[in-house]
């Protein structure tokens, strides 16, 4: 195209990225602020040449087709259901798969869980801080409709924000250096315990319909 000059700071982009790879006359960009996860260049693209070009620190430029590194996640996330939700949330270069590098740009998981069984996986997350994974409440029959038995966080030290209630959760194993500042865990009504954790920032607890003493 002939476009040369774009500015759209402090815009959100629900889709987490934007594609410039068919815009090679550009000379100057503003997306500072719009909370990019990638940029999406042509072949030969040298950040070094584009002063002008003005982005987040995190944002990462990619060229298109060339994708992230590391070895693929999904053959580790044996829930299909889970599964799916990484695929189609945290492919940035729409390769059809999701690599290492692409699950450690990951801050947050927000899902149901009425259909998903287990999240095991979730350890090459290692950057998450926001965690909900709940089912629904079914409050007919005091039953709840998520699926999820089990909770291992072992692997994820930048955890802060947990709610993963509505579930039939057992035991949920923290990493010993997460320091958790919100925790709704209740209505799992199996629920007999956690690791250790970190308690100098918890400002919110929820254990109602728990078996936790």
């Amino acid at each position: 195209t002939e476009l040369t000059y774009m500015t759209c700071s402090y815009n959100k982009f629900s889709s987490g990225y934007l594609d410039i790879s068919a815009n090679k006359k550009l000379t100057c960009i503003y997306t500072d602020g719009c909370g990019l996860h990638t940029i999406y260049v042509w072949e030969g693209f040298n950040e070094a040449d584009y002063p002008d070009f003005h982005k987040d620190a995190s944002t990462r430029y990619v060229v298109k087709g060339q994708g992230y590194g590391g070895p693929s996640i999904l053959s580790d996330i044996p829930d299909e259901n889970f599964r799916a939700y990484v695929h189609e949330n945290f492919d940035y270069d729409g390769n059809g798969d999701v690599t290492t590098d692409e699950a450690l740009r990951v801050e947050s998981i927000d899902l149901n869980t009425d259909n998903v069984y287990s999240l095991e996986g979730i350890r090459y997350f290692e950057n998450l801080g926001s965690l909900v994974a709940r089912g629904t409440e079914y409050y007919e029959d005091w039953k709840y409709r998520g699926q999820l038995t089990e909770l291992d966080l072992s692997y994820n030290q930048k955890l802060y924000n947990i709610w993963c209630g509505f579930n039939h959760i057992k035991y949920i194993k923290f990493h010993p250096d997460a320091i958790i500042e919100t925790l709704n865990i209740g209505y799992n009504q199996e629920l007999t315990g956690f690791s250790e954790l970190h308690m100098s920032k918890l400002t919110y607890v929820a254990l109602r319909e728990t078996m936790v003493t």
